[in-house]
């Protein structure tokens, strides 16, 4: 039995043996698993980075947990931002066990290189604010708590750096950093003596100018001894600290060399020493300091606190990187501060004195001002009191009194609940005659002016519990600059009146604000009700008032008139706790004006708004806006909803109710350019969900009735147009999807046609797909908002189509499209019958890789006509895989092209041309240059294509425009780089062949060209039928042409500089009729010399060269020549800086027919004509004058009248002074001036507008001399 036993226990031993074996073995692998780099990277870390609110990452960590903690590259980055440390080492020795009994031991705390960097932004966010917890509620300290037990042995800071960096919004930064930064900290304990050394390079940085940049630089050093007493409050403490600036520049530049100096004496009783002091080689230029008894342990004392002989050289320590200069300024206090029952009674006597305060900033100094303030105040911290004894305050500015304030007697202020027993005292402050010009440098970019004034009173009663105020302000003559907007000889004035309670609640009985100009008001606010200055309660009531066209007088606002109306507003505003709640009624009322392009007549708007806002939620209860032009009534919106500022959820919906043409006139007016909306009324529901900060959902449901827009002229007579508009779109992050979107259109009951689209697309990607469906629109859609077809009224159209969008892929994308339209009927006001029919129809088939761009079939197709197919073909490939230089191809065919029937609806039929009402177009006569915008003369800046070589053909076998045929139309180009090139550009014109090649160079400022053409007997007449039916077969004959032109730039400047080349051109065969300002002279001489064929021969012949260059327009020969008579003119035109400007003075040589001449007196022809010659030269008196977009024909007087010519034409006087002729002729050589005609007066001698558009001088004297 007793074997037995012992077997037992033996075997138990065993296992309980075994079992603490394996225990032991579990605390050690538990151990080495705890202690090792991966668990603490893979566990702790991640814990530690979500309870501080940044990522926590370290290289490597050595990790005794009783003892030691040794830390490589550790590093410190909030979400989303820059980190805030990095530190290339961390050490830490402690004893974990005295940490746990509640002593702070720790043997070493070492960091090896960190880095902080603190980054604010221009909102004042900063990479600190995700680590930065919102403070929570102090503990209550319980009695008798034991202070901490600290025993920290050795701190140590080695090659640290601390950056602050603020962003601005100009995009700079200003810099405050610490380099080199070495701390050591001995003994920090209880009841013991310490040491602080530090030292530390110094840099600051703003922003300035690249040859003087805002930097100041220099070194920071400390050395202090310091005594604690058991509950860790200062004892003893003394050390110097001291800030040397070593270099500096831009604002900072007069700093160089400043020191700083800290010195600490402090005792248990008494303040031996505790100043700062400003030297410089030496030499104190100020001083901060405080001394005195301080009993630290009783809080008792009497401290002795000044400021000497402050100035600038302190003062731009803390201006310079704002830009400002504190120029002779100089600060100087004396105090005297007393403790007293344990520090709950203070009491402050003293004075401060600003002596020539002025600054400078951006080149503007403020005026001098001294001030002057001199105050005894004692503070009853139990009571919740303040005493003020005396307070003055007073200031001049150069010497004149600016400012002045004072008590009439001591003043008590009560917070608490206790009264005092100190009689009522008043506080009076007043400013005089501040000009705001002179402190134009605190202003930023406002620039006021104008003379302030303001007067205060301030009464305590109540033992200091009530004080009653009164404030009233004037602002005279102001001006400023808000933006774009301006304010301008303006005065203000401020009234505000009311009691502010236990410095608690206000009460507001009444304030005002009044804008006014020579007497009359044009703006005016008040407001009055209560506001507790601690709980945030308020409940005031507010109006406003706008005389509106005074007030845009005053305020100048961009795009803005108003020429009568007011705008009102009446409301209330309660805040309690967490809630606000705005209430109230706006008004525009008989508003005439414009803002912007939209111009309101007798406009008024009125609306009542419920709004609330608690703590997370905004609620429009109801907001509701009324509509009506002077008595109409135009309808009504109300918006209602709610939204959760937090989480962005909410819905918001907003009806229409009866909106009509008297509402939203004004608003689709600008739209419509010439037409006039007659009608509309609208009614429906829109409805706005958001699920989150980026998830939206709209559906829409609209009714549009009675919509009437009238055209001028219109002929036809105007129905009601009616729409309905459903959709239902919604927006997930960037994915936009397009469930539907559909319009039904209806005109006078019956239906116009519909639109549907569907799809989805992401903003992002740009990935999707995009479905679109027209069905059956047709003329009582589109009329309304299709151009003008030129005098013409729209009869019937029909249009057809779909399309789709496949983006889906970015490997295979294709857009397909096929719109058609039929039965395009018009009708000509002229015409009793209505056009026929046209249709036409666009189909395309592109296609898209990422690379790829594949353009399939672009094809154009319009009604056949008997001569062609009408058939346009457009294809294309464009290889993008170089985004900066895209290569590809582009083809144009066609095998035949009739134009002609599109035309005409624009331009009117040949027909309607011919039976126009004679003088209705005056032949001749120039129409009016139309104006450009002020920079018309100003050339185009270059281009930089993404563009490698793209090639451009084009074949078209037939094209037809009217009269005009052309066959074989062949263009050969492209682009390279910056280049465009058409070269060959050829075809046949009514079987004559022309030919051009053009380069364009887009790379430079105004574009190169070079430009070649040739035309050999192209036929006249086709071309004039076709542009000018009005004179159907008026113009004969066949032109024949070349030229080779160079320059850069169109301005009359550039062309100056740029210009070269010739040009040559001939009418062959031709019959046309002299011009309109030279026909009339001509008539004087064929009646003056009894030769009527001089002036009814036509136009046979015409030929022109023209040389450019050196600035200038060589005419070497311009002929006119008629079976009868021969004009030359030829000579320079000098190039004017507005081409059109170019100023004219040429002699106009003229040669009367060899067998004509001979019926005349041979005196009256020059005498080296050679008497061979067909044509015999008159004598000279007929020149061109004016500029090129006015030439003017000139007779001289003086040689028509001399000579043998003279003699001629007053034997013939007394005949050919009779009827127009006469009347004409006496206007050119003197007598009673020309009869008035419905013919415009001759411009002679008048500069053409500054605005004309450039055309040649080929053009311009063909259109004032041979136009018929």
């Amino acid at each position: 039995m007793a074997n037995t036993t012992t077997a037992k226990h033996g075997s138990l031993g065993k296992k309980l043996g075994i079992i603490f074996g394996v225990i032991v073995l579990l605390v050690i692998v538990l151990y080495f698993i705890v202690t090792s780099t991966a668990f603490f990277k893979g566990v702790i870390l991640p814990r530690v980075s979500k309870a501080v609110g940044a990522d926590v990452t370290v290289a490597d960590a050595s990790i005794s947990p009783f003892s030691r903690i040794e830390l490589q590259k550790l590093r410190v980055q909030p979400p989303n931002q820059e980190p805030i440390l990095q530190a290339e080492q961390v050490v830490a020795r402690y004893s974990l066990m005295d940490i746990v009994r509640g002593n702070l031991n720790v043997h070493e705390l070492t960091l090896v290189s960190p880095v902080i960097r603190i980054v604010e932004d221009a909102e004042g966010k900063s990479n600190l604010d995700p680590i930065i917890q919102p403070d929570a509620p102090a503990a209550e300290p319980k009695k008798d708590e034991q202070p901490p037990q600290i025993n920290i042995r050795n701190v140590t800071v080695k090659n640290g750096t601390l950056q602050l960096v603020t962003k601005l919004k100009d995009g700079g930064e200003d810099v405050t950093e610490l380099s080199n930064l070495n701390v050591q900290l001995d003994q920090l304990r209880n009841g013991a003596s310490g040491k602080l050394e530090l030292s530390s390079n110094v840099r600051l940085q703003s922003p300035g100018t690249a040859a003087a940049p805002n930097l100041m630089s220099g070194t920071l050093s400390g050395n202090f001894n310091f005594t604690l007493d058991q509950n860790l409050a200062p004892k003893n403490a003394k050390g110097t600290g001291q800030f040397v600036a070593t270099n500096a520049s831009g604002d900072y530049s007069e700093l160089a060399g400043l020191t700083a100096r800290l010195n600490t004496d402090l005792s248990p009783t008494q303040v031996q020493d505790l100043s700062v002091e400003f030297l410089r080689g030496g030499q104190r230029l100020g001083l901060i300091r405080a001394n005195g008894p301080l009993d630290v342990s009783k809080q008792e004392g009497r401290l002795n606190v000044a400021m000497e002989s402050i100035d600038r050289n302190v003062l731009n320590l803390f201006g310079a990187s704002q830009g400002i200069d504190f120029g002779k300024t100089q600060i100087n206090s004396t105090n005297t501060v007393e403790l007293s029952k344990a520090g709950q009674f203070v009491s402050v006597q003293g004075q401060f004195r600003m002596n020539q305060f002025s600054v400078t900033q951006t080149n503007q100094t403020t005026p001098v001002v001294d001030l002057v303030a001199e105050y005894n105040v004692t503070v009853d911290q139990p009571n919740e009191t303040a005493l003020i004894n005396t307070f003055t305050l007073n200031g001049t500015q150069n010497n004149r009194p600016l400012l002045n304030g004072s008590l009439s007697r001591p003043m008590q202020l009560n917070w608490g609940t206790t009264n005092g027993a100190v009689d009522e005292s008043a506080f009076a402050l007043n400013v005089t005659n501040l000009n705001l010009a002179d402190w134009r440098a605190f202003a930023g970019d406002l620039n006021p002016a104008g003379t302030a004034g303001l007067r205060l009173n301030a009464v305590s009663q109540s033992g200091g519990s009530r004080i009653q105020f009164d404030l009233t302000s004037q602002l005279q003559n102001f001006s400023a600059q808000f933006d774009t907007n301006k304010i301008q000889n303006a005065d203000i004035t401020l009234l505000a009146r009311g009691q502010l309670a236990d410095l608690k609640n206000l009460n507001l009985t009444e304030s005002r604000i009044e804008l006014t100009q020579g007497g009359q008001r044009a703006a005016a606010a008040t407001a009055s009700g209560t506001y507790g200055l601690e709980s945030g309660d308020a409940d005031m009531k507010a109006t406003l008032n706008l005389i509106l066209p005074r007030l845009f007088q005053l305020v100048q606002v961009a795009d803005s008139k108003a020429d009568s109306g007011r705008l009102t507003f009446n409301g209330q505003v309660k805040q309690t706790k967490n809630q606000q709640t705005v209430t109230g009624n706006f008004a525009i009322e008989d508003f005439t004006g414009n803002y912007g392009e939209y111009i309101l007549q007798n406009y008024n708007v009125s609306s009542e708004m419920d709004v609330q806002q608690t703590e997370h939620q905004l609620q429009v209860r109801r907001m509701v806006a009324s509509l009506r032009q002077g008595n109409q009534e135009g309808g009504a919106i109300q918006v209602s909803g709610n939204l959760n500022t937090e989480t962005s959820i909410g819905s918001f919906e907003v009806k229409l109710n009866g909106l009509n043409e008297n509402g939203l006139r004004p608003f689709i007016a600008p739209s419509l350019g010439e037409r006039k909306l007659n009608s509309i009324l609208m009614n429906g529901n829109v409805t706005a969900k958001l699920n989150s900060t980026n998830s939206y959902a709209v559906q829409a449901d609209l009714n549009v009735a009675n919509l009437v827009i009238v055209e001028p002229g219109q002929t036809t007579p105007p129905m009601p147009l009616a729409a309905k508009l459903n959709a239902d779109v919604s927006l997930e992050g960037q994915a936009m999807q397009i469930r539907t979107l559909t319009a039904n259109v209806n005109y006078g009951g019956n239906p116009a046609g519909q639109f549907d689209v569907v799809g989805n697309y992401n903003l992002e990607t740009e990935r999707g797909k995009l479905d679109l469906k027209l069905v059956g629109l047709n003329q009582n859609a589109v009329r309304p908002f299709m151009p003008k077809i030129g005098d013409k009224d729209l009869v019937t159209i029909s249009i057809n189509g779909t399309a789709s969008a496949n983006l889906e892929s970015p490997d295979d994308q294709a857009i397909k499209a096929d719109f058609k339209i039929a039965d395009l009927v018009v009708r000509d006001p002229n015409k009793p019958q209505a056009e026929a029919p046209l249709g036409a129809q666009l189909q395309l088939d592109a296609g898209m890789t990422k690379a790829i761009v594949e353009l399939r079939q672009l094809q154009l197709n319009l009604s056949p006509t008997d001569r062609a197919k009408n058939q346009l073909l457009v294809k294309g490939r464009l290889d993008r895989s170089n985004t900066n230089a895209i290569n590809g191809n582009v083809a144009i065919t066609s095998d035949s092209f009739d134009v002609t029937q599109f035309y005409n609806l624009y331009t009117g039929g040949d027909e309607t041309a011919q039976q126009a009402t004679p003088g209705a177009t005056r032949p001749g006569i120039p129409p009016q240059a139309t104006a450009q915008p002020a920079d018309a003369n100003e050339e185009p800046e270059p281009m930089n294509l993404p563009v490698g070589k793209i090639t451009l053909t084009a074949n078209i076998g037939q094209f037809f425009l009217r009269e005009i045929a052309v066959t074989d139309l062949k263009v050969n180009g492209g682009v390279a780089g910056n280049r465009v090139t058409l070269s060959p550009m050829q075809m046949t014109m009514n079987g004559a062949p022309m030919k051009a090649d053009v380069d364009v160079d887009l790379g430079v400022r105004g574009y190169g060209y070079k430009i070649s053409f040739s035309a050999d007997h192209v036929p006249l007449q086709p071309i004039a039928n076709s542009f000018m039916p009005e004179n159907r077969d008026r113009y004969q004959g066949q032109i024949v042409a070349n030229g080779n032109i160079t320059t850069i730039g169109t301005t009359g400047t550039s062309l100056r500089q740029h210009l070269n080349g010739e040009i040559g051109f001939t009418f062959t065969n031709a019959n046309i009729n002299f011009g309109t300002k030279l026909q009339p002279i001509l008539n004087v001489i064929a009646t003056a010399i009894r030769v009527p064929e001089v002036a009814e021969s036509p136009i046979d012949w015409i030929g022109t060269d023209l040389q450019f260059g050196n600035g200038q327009i060589q005419i070497s020969r311009s002929i006119v020549r008629s079976e009868a008579i021969r004009a030359w003119l030829q000579g320079p035109v000098p190039i004017a800086d507005i081409l059109t400007n170019s100023p004219l003075n040429l002699p106009i040589r003229l040669d009367l027919r060899r067998s004509l001449a001979s019926k005349l007196p041979k005196e009256i022809f020059l005498e080296d004509t050679n008497p061979q010659a067909k044509y015999v030269q008159l004598p000279q008196f007929l020149r061109v004058r004016g500029t090129l977009g006015n030439p003017s024909p000139e007779v001289d007087r003086n040689s028509l009248l001399k000579g043998a010519a003279g003699a001629v034409i007053q034997q013939v006087a007394p005949e050919i002074l009779k009827g127009d002729t006469g009347r004409f002729i006496q206007g050119i050589i003197g007598g009673r001036p020309p009869a008035q005609t419905n013919a415009p007066p001759d411009q002679q001698g008048q500069p053409a507008s500054t605005n004309q558009a450039p055309s040649s001088p080929g053009k311009r004297l063909f259109d004032k001399f041979i136009q018929p």
